[in-house]
């Protein structure tokens, strides 16, 4: 059963059926996880920001775009004349007000790395807690309702805010359908952090996927 029996719309997402059959259940682990799980959010700078670890890496790699170090991705300046770095570098650090290293107006920017964020949320009890209830969940026959976080909901985005008390910003956990199987239709757990505000509209941005659930409608017409 795809659609709702009154009205005949699609169900469009694994919380609009009203029983499910849990296939399986994939949870990433903490293994799996990308080096770089970028923030959407890029600062520029001051040099006096950018760890002396960083401007050697990029010395000695001018060809290289970024680089992860400690919480950060770095972004070396934009540049004609590589042979020039070292020289500009020096040029600039000796002087006394705070400034940045900028060529052609493009200067050092970085933005947050959610990598050891995300690793150790995955460890948290509360997170690896309903991880692991939705992993018992596999081969059941459940009301999506029973898959539900009990975290407050955000409404406008259907998502459900962790309960963590540091964290750079907000990090929500949410559902997003994906392709369909043989096996069933998929739906991923996704961490999202808060995005850009465009005036009033707030905005969510994904960050990964942290697991997979691949399910089957598990009522027909005549069982309703």
């Amino acid at each position: 059963m795809d659609k709702c029996p009154c009205c005949g719309r699609p169900f469009k997402s694994i919380g609009e059926f009203p029983r499910i059959r849990i296939m399986e259940v994939r949870i990433l682990d903490t293994s799996e996880i990308p080096e770089k799980i970028p923030s959407w959010k890029i600062e520029e700078i001051p040099i006096s920001e950018v760890p002396p670890e960083v401007v050697d890496f990029f010395l000695e790699n001018p060809d290289e775009k970024e680089v992860c170090y400690s919480d950060y991705i770095y972004y070396p300046p934009k540049i004609v004349n590589l042979n020039k770095l070292e020289e500009d570098i020096k040029n600039l650090v000796g002087k006394d007000k705070e400034i940045n290293i900028t060529i052609r107006g493009i200067g050092w920017r970085r933005c947050y790395n959610w990598h050891s964020f995300i690793k150790k949320l995955l460890r948290e009890f509360s997170m690896k807690d309903y991880l692991e209830r939705v992993k018992r969940k596999e081969g059941k026959e459940i009301s999506p309702e029973e898959l539900l976080p009990n975290w407050k909901r955000n409404e406008i985005f259907d998502v459900y805010c962790a309960p963590l008390e540091e964290r750079p910003r907000n990090i929500y956990l949410g559902f997003k359908e994906k392709e369909q199987y043989e096996k069933g239709r998929t739906s991923e757990i996704v961490i999202y952090e808060d995005g850009p505000s465009f005036g009033l509209n707030h905005s969510i941005i994904p960050l990964l996927s942290v697991g997979k659930i691949i399910y089957k409608p598990a009522l027909s017409l005549n069982q309703l």
